[in-house]
């Protein structure tokens, strides 16, 4: 009997399909993310029709979610993202940089370009390698940097990791949330503000913004000027205001034009129910 496995990437786990079946022959096509390294590699996560996924372990883009981690990024040596775990737990503290290598520090007994890192107390344990090289992928309607490169366990699979993210108002502190145990899957859960999509920030425009700045500059300039023309010139009421003689014309200019409306949607209500009710004593307003 022989089976024939074809992998290949589709941003998931996947699950494993049976293509045809021949002479003793199974041929099985898996479509997951272990099949594949971390990269700028296009993927399809079935939400997004209208173009490829750019992904990294930094950055993801979509048609409609964009991301970027870079915020979380710690670039000054002995400076980590350290997490100590409030219960029980194989490792005393864990060490996590997103976007870089793990910065080097006294707790730091990791191998170069570790990511994720496991550490013991005791400077005679060995650390664990928990992921180097991760990738995002959204998955369950949740951005996911997916770790696949541990230390490898006893039955010679790597250890996974995968950093849950989810939006919130700053930087906030990665969780340890599950796989507390020496070996297999390890999920940290982390809000922050750098996993807010990016596409639902919308700033000032610019055509907003000269708006805003001639509106005030109008503003000032009668507040001022009608502090000057009350207080040095020694205009009462309604006079301290500049120009009140062109607002005057353009208030009678607005009532007659609002007038004329208003009387010729009369008359035309007027003559609408004179045909409705076919009314010879009708008459129109002049």
């Amino acid at each position: 009997m022989l089976i024939v496995l074809t992998m290949t990437w589709n941003g998931e786990l996947g699950n494993p399909e049976l293509v045809s079946e021949e002479d003793c022959v199974f041929n099985f096509k898996w479509k997951t993310h272990l099949a594949c390294g971390a990269g700028n590699i296009p993927i399809s996560d079935g939400s997004d029709s209208h173009g490829p996924i750019k992904a990294t372990d930094c950055t993801y883009e979509s048609s409609s979610r964009k991301f970027d981690l870079s915020p979380l990024a710690k670039t000054n040596e002995g400076d980590n993202w350290e997490l100590v775990p409030s219960n029980n737990t194989f490792d005393d503290i864990y060490l996590i940089n997103i976007c870089k290598p793990l910065q080097p520090s006294s707790l730091n007994r990791c191998p170069p370009e570790t990511n994720i890192c496991g550490v013991q107390k005791d400077p005679s344990q060995r650390s664990r390698v928990l992921g180097k090289h991760g990738i995002l992928v959204w998955e369950s309607d949740q951005l996911i940097l997916r770790y696949v490169d541990g230390d490898r366990c006893p039955d010679a699979t790597p250890r996974n990791t995968d950093i849950r993210f989810s939006c919130g108002k700053d930087l906030g502190q990665p969780k340890l949330t599950g796989g507390q145990k020496a070996c297999g899957r390890t999920i940290f859960d982390w809000e922050t503000s750098a996993a807010c999509n990016l596409y639902d920030r919308k700033g000032t425009s610019a055509g907003m913004i000269v708006f805003w700045v001639f509106f005030s500059l109008i503003l000032g300039y009668f507040f001022f000027k009608s502090l000057f023309r009350k207080f040095i010139q020694g205009y009462d009421g309604l006079d301290v205001i500049p120009h009140i003689k062109v607002f005057e014309k353009a208030w009678e200019f607005l009532s007659t034009i609002l007038g004329f409306l208003v009387n010729g949607i009369i008359d035309g209500f007027l003559w609408i129910r004179m045909k409705l009710r076919k009314d010879s004593h009708g008459h129109i307003r002049l």
